[in-house]
């Protein structure tokens, strides 16, 4: 029997007749395949009620397609018999002009082999976290079947789990019908979109030939669009029959996280800082005014004295400007210090996204903001009292004895 797949990946199995010993050429009608199929593999069927074991040897010589003949069926690595599962054959290939299926099957077995036409391992690109490495003492997919075997890399001579991430390492991963393959990292990605954990990123059409037809998860069907990719991309995926269920937008996604209990919190510790900044602020204006008659009277003395405006002002400058840059200073570390051991415990989200793993700590944008804009705010209000204090210190005030 000979198996293939439609345009829509769908299997399409052909009779081809009974064998006998000698040769004999076997000929079917391909009538699911008038819009064209992809040529899958040859199948030996038995039935499964014969729990014999059988054993013989099978040879191709040669395969047409209406009339003409397809140059290079038995190449070499052109064949592989499918991974250990519900219908492992015992047999092995090889091929050159002629591709010979040698089996040794129990009873109940089917005997397939199936066109190597997916590179073996699978490229993929990896994202998150390595998955685990392939073991060295048991094949794991099926490029171990395909005789004469290709040549593989030497194994990967990192062990832990940031060399398993590294571009030509190979992992262990399922496809469609949840059987181990090899793949080979490609690339790596910090994350993609909405999957989490580990995952390998790989070609449809690969994952869809090496999966069995039998035993597939349910997949769920995901188009990704970059931001600048036009309108259009809709328009054709409806065209195709491609139905739009829902739509997730990075816009809209942070528009709802930004309405959650936990954001509206955290915007109101920064409403907080302003009105501490404040209060910092008010605080030195009520000091300098509590304190502003015996600074003037001061003020006047040393003027009385002989010590000059310009070292008045400088005077009165530092004795305000200091201790609110000290303060802005040890605001600022102490600030730091507490971000980095609170906010990893507070739930930045209510239904945190799965990845890529939040950053809590903010960028050096937002702390030299903060202390900028604080030192400016104070500075200001540090200057107004130091030249209310130094001004309101005449002699006149200390002549006449105001204090």
């Amino acid at each position: 029997m000979s198996s293939l797949r439609d345009n829509h990946g769908q299997p399409v199995n052909v009779p081809m007749g009974a064998l006998r010993q000698g040769a004999q050429t076997l000929r079917a009608p391909l009538p699911g395949c008038a819009a064209g199929c992809r040529f899958d593999g040859l199948q030996i069927q038995r039935d499964p009620l014969d729990l014999l074991t059988i054993s013989g040897q099978v040879q191709v010589t040669g395969l047409t397609d209406g009339g003409s003949p397809v140059t290079g069926f038995a190449a070499a690595n052109g064949w592989r018999t499918p991974d250990s599962g519900l219908s492992s054959p015992h047999a092995t290939l090889s091929g050159d002009s002629t591709l010979t299926v040698s089996f040794n099957s129990d009873g109940g077995e089917q005997i397939y082999a199936a066109r190597a036409d997916t590179p073996s391992p699978i490229p993929a690109v990896l994202a998150g976290t390595a998955p685990p490495p392939v073991p060295a003492e048991a094949p794991t997919d099926s490029s171990t079947d395909v005789l004469p075997a290709p040549p593989t890399a030497a194994p990967d001579p990192d062990s832990d789990n940031s060399g398993l991430s590294k571009p030509g390492s190979k992992v262990a991963g399922p496809d469609f019908s949840v059987q181990t393959h090899t793949y080979l990292v490609a690339a790596h990605a910090d994350y993609v979109p909405s999957v989490s954990g580990s995952v390998l990123m790989a070609d449809l059409a690969y994952l869809d030939r090496v999966s069995n037809t039998y035993g597939r998860v349910s997949l769920t069907d995901e188009v990704w669009l970059a931001p600048d990719a036009p309108a259009s991309v809709l328009k054709n995926l409806s065209a195709a029959g491609i139905e739009t269920l829902s739509e997730t937008t990075y816009a809209g996604r942070l528009a709802q996280l930004d309405g959650q209990g936990p954001t509206l919190a955290l915007r109101m510790y920064l409403v907080a800082a302003v009105a501490a900044l404040l209060l910092a602020g008010g605080a030195i204006v009520v000091a300098a005014y509590l304190d502003g008659r015996v600074r003037a009277y001061e003020f006047g003395v040393l003027r009385l004295t002989g010590v000059s405006d310009q070292v008045l002002r400088g005077a009165a400058r530092l004795e305000q400007l200091a201790p609110a840059l000290a303060g802005v200073v040890a605001g600022l570390v102490a600030g730091g210090v507490g971000a980095a051991l609170a906010l990893p415990a507070i739930p930045v989200f209510s239904d945190p996204p799965p990845f890529p793993r939040l950053v809590y700590l903010p960028g050096p944008a937002w702390p030299l903001g903060a202390a900028m804009l604080a030192a400016a705010v104070l500075t200001v209000v540090a200057l107004l009292v130091a030249v209310r204090s130094e001004r309101g210190g005449t002699i006149r005030r200390v002549q006449e004895g105001q204090q």
